[in-house]
């Protein structure tokens, strides 16, 4: 895990012929953590579970969730999920033993009751900003500065066609390149 302003500093170091703004710089990191997010949450969500914990008749996730884990009580009992047309009654009250959802942002604890809680979930994505912290392992976030680099270099070259954009780009990341490959193959190890 890397602050993003360091992401951002080893890109720009990386490419230090080219000009760049900072912004370019930042949505090529949040391009490159898209797809491992992506990557993750379709065959490894339980490495993005977040939780939240409370006090509640329902609880308000922060985000859509992706996926709703589970929800369990204080005491350990996880809540059964239902959906609003199998209740028959709307206004019982009660210990709850369910839950339904009530919009993307909220679920709902069956029968209405305060209860505390724990609700296991997979967020939806959020682009980074220069101040966050990516989730991965450092090695993925070098994943995440070649990514950057490759696009960038890709572009720039593109606009100074006059040149040889191709031997802009073979100068800037045949290094990268090199070591990416053997990052490759690092990160598959993590699966």
């Amino acid at each position: 895990m890397y602050a993003v302003k360091q992401l951002m500093a080893r890109v720009m170091a990386g490419l230090k012929d080219m000009t760049l703004s900072s912004w370019d710089v930042l949505d090529k990191i949040n391009e490159a953590n898209r797809e491992i997010y992506r990557d993750v949450a379709a065959y490894k969500p339980e490495y993005l579970v977040c939780e939240l914990s409370g006090l509640g008749s329902g609880v308000v996730f922060p985000s859509a969730p992706i996926k709703i884990i589970g929800v369990w009580d204080n005491d350990g009992k996880k809540l059964l999920p239902i959906t609003q047309s199998e209740i028959s009654d709307l206004k019982r009250t009660g210990t709850p033993f369910a839950y339904y959802q009530n919009g993307i942002k909220e679920i709902v604890f069956y029968p209405a009751g305060t209860i505390f809680y724990t609700a296991s979930y997979v967020p939806d994505y959020v682009d980074l900003t220069e101040e966050d912290t990516t989730l991965w392992p450092a090695v993925w976030d070098d994943r995440i500065v070649e990514y950057a680099k490759i696009q960038i270099a890709i572009r720039e070259g593109m606009k100074n066609i006059s040149g040889d954009p191709l031997a802009l780009i073979k100068r800037q990341l045949m290094p990268s390149l090199y070591s990416s490959v053997t990052k490759m193959h690092t990160v598959r190890s993590y699966w």
